[in-house]
């Protein structure tokens, strides 16, 4: 079986599916991924065949704010994807589409060039959820109104919004945190969210740390989130007179001099491997990325989260306040003072811990992708989910 899948450029996109492609070509499978030239590199580290398609992240975010310079950030989001990102991926795989043949598509919930491109081979399509909730109602019929226009240029018709759910929707949302409306989705299969990690270690200066609690800061890995140090130093500000040490990652495109003197208890790096920093927490603080904030979560530990704008972002932040796992601050409203309060609570309040906790065995509870082979191979083979 010929499997190809198709990721935006962003590692949030991106990430999600390497345990599944790993899963197919662990079982014999040809696998092959396609998006934009600013993937190449992790999806060569990743060990899988790589395709060049598409626009690079940079690209496509600049088109959307030069098309829509006043739109927010969900419409903005949601036109880049569709109108920007999709198109470009689709004209660069149309001409490679016999070579390619691919027997499956799976592409992640941002990505809505994939679905197309299954269509006009014939073929099913996969969509691989990033792990935050469902999009709302409301965002699924932008969606849908958003990518009508690349189908009908096509001439061909989804059965569902940007052919999210034509197929097989694979849910890597914790069933703890997931929307109602999920529950909707007739051809649905819950999946383990698997956070991802680097092969890196840790520095040496990480075994001094242990003797008290250990906060973990992350914004992601997107520059339009990233690039925030006000938050950063209103998070390091909050901090500076707890029993605690923090460690911030301001993301690779991103310089940790630009936070200023940071106080004693507080480092600042470029990145770390985030698993394995995780591993030693006992708070996260992050900006509702599923990448961060579930696999904090899948740890059992509570999170307090500052969402930088994006729909998934802010649906991530509603749930785990919802189930008590966590606390979320409006963009508007995070100071040094607003997140010393949020953090200190987390910390003393064991409620937080125990939410956080029952979320993780809803995460352990799933089945691993390697379980789920046999069912996409049946899918390939007859078309049926």
């Amino acid at each position: 079986m010929r499997v190809l899948f198709t990721s935006f450029p962003s590692s949030g996109h991106l990430h999600p599916l390497l345990p599944l492609a790993h899963a197919l070509a662990a079982a014999g499978h040809e696998v092959a991924v396609a998006s934009g030239c600013d993937a190449a590199g992790a999806i060569a580290e990743a060990g899988l065949a790589f395709v060049e398609a598409g626009r690079t992240e940079s690209e496509s975010v600049a088109e959307a704010i030069a098309r829509m310079p006043d739109a927010t950030p969900a419409e903005r989001g949601i036109a880049m994807f569709a109108t920007v990102a999709a198109p470009a991926l689709v004209d660069d795989l149309l001409p490679q589409l016999d070579h390619l043949a691919p027997d499956l598509v799976v592409h992640e919930e941002g990505e809505w060039g994939g679905p197309l491109l299954a269509a006009i081979a014939g073929v099913p399509s996969v969509a691989h959820g990033w792990g935050s909730p469902l999009w709302t109602e409301a965002d699924l019929r932008a969606i849908d109104a958003a990518t009508a226009p690349l189908w009908a240029h096509h001439r061909v018709e989804p059965a569902s919004p940007g052919a999210l759910f034509d197929h097989l929707y694979l849910d890597a949302c914790p069933p703890a945190l997931q929307a109602q409306n999920a529950e909707l989705v007739e051809r649905r299969q819950t999946v383990r969210f698997q956070p991802f990690d680097s092969d890196d270690e840790l520095p040496p200066w990480f075994d001094g740390l242990g003797r008290r609690p250990l906060v973990y800061v992350t914004l992601g890995t997107v520059p339009v989130f990233n690039r925030a140090p006000e938050t950063l130093t209103a998070v390091s500000e909050a901090l500076a007179a707890e029993a605690v040490d923090v460690i911030i990652t301001v993301g690779k495109n991103n310089d940790p001099r630009e936070l200023g003197q940071l106080p004693a208890n507080v480092r600042a790096e470029r990145y770390l491997p985030q698993a394995k920093v995780l591993a030693r927490c006992t708070l996260a603080i992050t900006h509702g990325g599923a990448g961060s904030t579930i696999a904090a979560l899948a740890l059992g530990l509570p999170v307090l989260v500052l969402p930088r704008g994006a729909p998934s972002q802010q649906r991530l932040a509603a749930r785990c306040v919802a189930t008590g796992a966590g606390l979320a601050l409006d963009p508007s409203d995070v100071s040094a003072s607003t997140v010393h309060d949020a953090a200190r609570a987390l910390l003393a309040d064991g409620a937080f811990r125990a939410s956080a906790e029952r979320v993780r065995a809803s995460i352990d509870a799933q089945p691993e992708v390697t379980r789920i082979v046999a069912r996409l191979e049946a899918l390939a083979q007859t078309g049926a989910s």
